[in-house]
């Protein structure tokens, strides 16, 4: 296996180690997964089990699926400015969900259209 190879096989293990991690939080099976996004069963296994990352079109069925980003799963961040917030709104989960609720208001969050922060755990927008 070439060296360009190995770099594909890797990017696309850490994808799907990050949709496992999503689904996980979501408590999603991969037939779960697969339901909703519309993606066959054997196709999903097939791309999980040979670390290939799927089409654009699939991974954003997915990204969808798992109230997150396609930038998320591929590169494991997220570029956007919540992400400097985490530690804080990990915190505020565990210890005032209601002023977390506040905040979100405040910040034009949409309760019914959260989304996790780089698979923190923290639900935001």
């Amino acid at each position: 296996m070439g060296k360009e190879e190995e770099r594909k096989q890797e990017i696309g293990y850490r994808f799907w180690l990050r949709v496992d991690e999503m689904r996980a939080s979501l408590n999603l099976s991969v037939m779960d997964l697969s339901k909703i996004t519309g993606i066959t069963y054997g196709v999903m296994k097939n791309q999980r089990t040979g670390n290939i990352v799927p089409k654009l079109l699939d991974a954003v069925l997915i990204a969808n699926a798992l109230n997150t980003t396609c930038e998320y799963l591929a590169t494991g961040t997220t570029g956007d400015s919540y992400s400097d917030y985490i530690p804080f709104l990990q915190n505020m989960e565990k210890t005032d969900p209601e002023k977390l609720r506040v905040i979100r208001e405040m910040l034009g969050m949409d309760e019914k259209k959260k989304r996790f922060v780089s698979g923190s755990g923290v639900m935001i927008g």
